[in-house]
Formats: structure tokens, sequence, C-alpha cells
């Protein structure tokens, strides 16, 4: 008999559910509605009943790798909508902040292709050169390099482990055998939760509870709704109205987001502060 995690049907049943589950919220925005404080801590959807102990692990991977921050995003399974699980601290979080708003980066490409992306020192143009405006942003950011590894487990595929150091140099090879069990570890974290949301019904309670509260990109897509409804455009239009704001006025998103969500100010409002 099959172990569990090498069980070809186990694997389906994850991904099905894990794209069931992400797919109802990406299109019943109101189920994550309810507007957290702007300042919000970094930690994003750590707390979430899916992201379970993804704290933890991105702690442990900062010990083992020698870096100095961490961040774990999760993906739609199409990759074209992401979340922020849980960041280390700010530059962490600064940093997928910018790969989201830019839509491109590391962490793009690294889920795109299923490979790490290894950049040991972000001053070599020849090693962001895919990426023109996210290296020109991410020169002003006290990084020296950085690394992205897929979460992955099988053929169970959600996000990717971000890690950041501020000097330059690569990884040695255990800090990379460390930085891929790190990220799979996080692959199984996740599957192991989807599994016990699909098969409890208090898990799944608990689950519609916490995404109230915890998604690390509730108030961007929620947003991205209302600026839809006040400009009558789509919401994929609306969302890279957004993504232009927070780029041109150099503020994060989820900041940006948040004063829309709590109806401080309008996106009109927003852009006035940009466009004469």
């Amino acid at each position: 008999m099959s172990s569990p995690s090498h069980d070809p049907d186990r694997r389906f049943d994850a991904r099905r559910r894990w794209e069931s589950i992400t797919g109802d919220l990406r299109d019943d925005p109101a189920r994550v509605g309810r507007p957290r404080p702007v300042s919000a801590p970094d930690r994003g959807g750590a707390h979430h009943v899916l992201f379970r102990g993804i704290d933890d692990l991105c702690r442990t991977a900062v010990r083992l790798t020698g870096v100095d921050g961490a961040a774990i995003a999760v993906f739609e399974s199409a990759g074209d909508a992401r979340d922020l699980v849980f960041a280390t601290d700010a530059t962490a979080t600064h940093l997928d902040d910018l790969q989201f708003t830019l839509g491109e980066g590391p962490c793009i490409d690294a889920f795109a292709t299923q490979e790490p992306v290894i950049i040991g020192t972000l001053a070599d143009d020849s090693a962001t050169d895919r990426w023109p405006v996210f290296r020109a942003e991410v020169r002003a950011m006290d990084i020296g390099a950085v690394f992205v590894v897929p979460v992955s487990a099988d053929d169970f595929t959600v996000g990717v482990l971000e890690l950041y150091r501020r000097r330059a140099g690569d990884l040695t090879h255990d800090e990379r055998q460390a930085a891929q069990v790190c990220a799979r570890l996080a692959a199984v974290t996740i599957r192991h939760n989807v599994d016990e949301v699909a098969e409890s019904a208090d898990a799944v309670e608990e689950f519609i509870e916490d995404t109230h509260e915890h998604l690390g990109r509730d108030d961007v897509h929620v947003a991205a709704g209302m600026i839809a409804v006040q400009l009558g455009v789509s919401t994929g239009a609306a969302l890279e109205l957004l993504k232009g704001a927070a780029f041109r006025l150099g503020r994060p998103i989820s900041l940006l987001s948040g004063e829309i969500v709590t109806r401080n100010r309008t996106f009109r409002e927003i852009e006035s502060e940009y466009r004469p």
C-alpha cells in the first residue's frame, strides 16, 4: 500500500481542494471583505487555519540558511493571483509587495517554472535583466541577494518561499538543501491543513471565520472590487489601476487598499496625488 504522501489520488484530492478553496475566495470577495487595520502586522495569513505552522517554518528557514528574512506567498493554480501568508520582517514584506505590484520578479518566475531562482548578487545586471522595473526598484532597498524556492510536494504546488540577504553571496550547498526542505515542509503542512478543512465541519466553519481576518491581501481584492464599481471597469482592470497607483506613489499596495476599503479615501482622491 502506498504511503499517504505518495498516493496519487490523495495528491489529486488535495490539489483539487486547494483550487476549489482559492477559487471560491477569488470569486466571492464578500467572504473576505471585513477590513483589517491598515497597520496590520507582517504576518499576513499565518494564523489562518490553512496556514498554521508556516510562520515557524519561515523562521526556521532564516536560521538554517543564514539569510536575513523570509516570506511565503501562495498562488492560485493559474498563478494570476497571490496572497502573502507570512513575512518575518518589513523588508521581506516589501520585497513580496513590490513583485505583486509590478507583476514581475524572481518569485513569479519561480512559481511559473517550478524551479528555484537563485540570485547571489542583485547588483549583477545579467542576473536581473528579465525584470527591468523590479531591478530598478530593488536597488533602492538594502538587499544584496534573493533566493526563491517553489513551495511544492509531489504534485501539490501552492506558492514560493522567498529569502533575502542584505549582503551579496550565494547560498552554500547545505543552505540550498535547507531552503528546499523548508519549502517542501511548507507544502506538506498546507496540504495537511487543506485536508483537515475539507474533512471536518468544525474546520470549515473555522476556515470561513479565519478568512475574514487573516489572508494577506484581502483588502487589495476588496478594494479592486470597489474601484471597479466606482469607475465602471472590470475587477482585473481595477486591480491594474490600483497597482499602478501604488507604484507611482511609492506606497505599499496594502496601505492604499486599506484606505479605500475603510472609505478613508476614494480611488479618485488617491489618483489626484499623481495626476494634475
